[in-house]
């Protein structure tokens, strides 16, 4: 919990060392954990927070600070956090991390944004490998922000560690097959330190690496001619 003062020094303290991208994220409401009567304090939202930002890169840092936000496409109600992304877009934020993709409908929301979301956002998708059924159940039924259709957790029931790391690595690239069009890179989410199930992802993924260039966001590379874009993050 830090104030206006606070969060523009930590932030002009980050710039002099050289950290430029933040991520503004408002979090989970209190309510979501253990105790159940404790009140959220917050002096402002992640769009407040990066129309702040935006303010201060055009008179106070040394060098543009770039704006990272989050898109849940798995949000209940889709058109209304596409309306959100919309707004943040308008504050300044040029890139966007999104919820794990694991089913067709978050496919579908992935491809709803792009074509919604100005070009020169960049959308980055993240992908989270299930282990086990057990993991997909809980996954499913405990985590805000996840949803695992039935018919992949179904999947994994009965089966072998080995059976359930060759089906995690086939949903996770297919997912990343289905949306590669429409997104400037993924975000692999290592579940249980299990490094082997992202290794082979990304050593099947391969050939998506290899395709053309990722779209570049002409915004993005004015401000930060100098950085160059990971088309896959770990």
């Amino acid at each position: 919990d830090r104030n206006y003062n606070a969060l523009k020094s930590t932030l002009l303290g980050l710039a002099i060392e050289g950290l430029d991208t933040v991520l503004a994220v408002t979090g989970d409401p209190v309510r979501i954990g253990d105790n159940p009567y404790l009140k959220s304090r917050a002096d402002f939202d992640s769009r407040t927070l990066a129309e702040i930002i935006s303010q201060w890169n055009a008179t106070d840092f040394p060098r543009p600070c770039t704006i990272a936000g989050a898109l849940n496409v798995n949000a209940q109600s889709f058109s209304a956090e596409l309306e959100r992304a919309e707004r943040k877009a308008k504050a300044g934020m040029s890139v966007f991390f999104t919820q794990p993709v694991i089913g067709e409908k978050a496919a579908e929301n992935v491809r709803r944004a792009r074509e919604a979301l100005p070009r020169s956002v960049m959308l980055v998708a993240g992908i989270l490998p299930i282990v086990s059924f057990r993991n997909a159940e809980y996954l499913a039924s405990s985590i805000a922000g996840i949803r695992v259709d039935r018919e992949i957790a179904e999947r994994y029931r009965d089966v072998s560690k080995e059976e359930a790391t060759e089906i995690a690595t086939s949903i996770s690239v297919s997912m990343m097959e289905r949306i590669a069009d429409a997104v400037d890179g993924f975000c692999l989410i290592t579940p249980f330190k299990r490094i082997d199930i992202v290794e082979s992802i990304i050593a099947r993924s391969s050939e998506l690496r290899e395709a053309p260039e990722l779209r570049e966001a002409p915004e993005l590379r004015e401000a930060n001619d100098e950085r160059d874009y990971l088309s896959l993050a770990i």
